[in-house]
């Protein structure tokens, strides 16, 4: 599969509803759009959040909660999400844009908000 030059993702900033942007598909721009180091964090269903290593070490404001293959996870700061094209990332779909405008973050159990 080629890489994509321009990918179309949401980017999800905390306490604002999410936004749906092309960005290049270059590590920079990722990285100026989380404010550092980026990582990545599998959601479920081909998707990927990117988001800043180092955000809960350097106390970002919460985002939301999310639950993944790896269970409960808090994401801080700014990330986005893209969708997963083997060791690539790709736009997401027109049918993922709907799912995560109506994306309704799960609380923790006893925890966040």
């Amino acid at each position: 599969m080629t890489k994509e030059d321009l990918i179309r993702v949401a980017i999800f900033r905390p306490g604002a509803e999410p936004t749906f942007e092309e960005i290049q598909n270059e590590l920079k721009p990722m990285q100026e759009l989380v404010g550092g180091y980026i990582k990545t964090l599998d959601i479920g269903d081909g998707l990927i959040a990117v988001l800043n290593e180092e955000g809960k070490i350097e106390r970002l404001e919460f985002n939301r909660t999310v639950v993944g293959p790896q269970g409960y996870d808090d994401l801080v700061g700014t990330f986005f999400v893209v969708r997963s094209a083997g060791e690539e990332f790709a736009s997401i779909s027109a049918w993922d844009e709907a799912l995560l405008k109506a994306w309704r973050p799960p609380r923790r159990p006893g925890g966040t908000p």
